[in-house]
């Protein structure tokens, strides 16, 4: 049955046509979910479930959206749950950084950095290295967190953040 008719049976209020749709559409959330939580099996759930929570809320929007010449179901499913995913890991991004920001020194081998100049020493960064070393430092982020969110290798996120370190190491000895 194609993904339009059995959203119209859902919609309709037929709990086998739900039940379909959750098993035709767990998988692609799922994998999504897991490769957007860097393999933390609670995120990849967390991701999975709000996946689930907006595609069947109460008026259905996004299933009453879903077109089938557009795109086969699985991959709609996986491109809600993608959404899902960047908005789950942007939000836990705020959270980390509002707690990190409370801090007016950052500590760094001995001697205190003040705030103020590492962010007068993030400003002379490339914007890719602005954010990859903002992830790093005050998101917490995994090499490999970075990359899904900015679409590359981890290889490459770990060469950028080394690079904008020397960079920011060097003018940082200026001042």
């Amino acid at each position: 049955m194609n993904g339009e008719k059995l959203i119209a049976r859902y919609l309709s209020g037929n709990a086998e046509a739900g039940d379909q749709l959750v098993e035709i559409m767990s998988p692609p959330i799922w994998r999504v979910a897991w490769r957007y939580a860097g393999g933390n099996e609670a995120d990849a759930q967390d991701i999975f479930h709000e996946t689930f929570v907006k595609l069947l809320d109460r008026d259905a929007a996004l299933l009453k959206r879903y077109d089938a010449s557009r795109l086969p179901l699985e991959k709609y499913a996986a491109m809600i749950a993608r959404s899902c995913a960047l908005d789950f890991l942007r939000k836990r991004n705020r959270e980390r950084r509002d707690a990190v920001m409370d801090s007016n020194t950052i500590q760094e081998s001995g001697g205190g950095v003040e705030a103020w100049e590492l962010e007068l020493a993030l400003n002379f960064l490339e914007d890719d290295e602005q954010r990859i070393i903002r992830a790093f430092y005050l998101q917490s982020l995994s090499a490999e967190e970075i990359a899904a969110s900015l679409d590359m290798h981890a290889a490459t996120v770990r060469r950028k953040k080394a690079q904008a370190l020397e960079k920011m190491r060097k003018i940082l000895e200026e001042k």
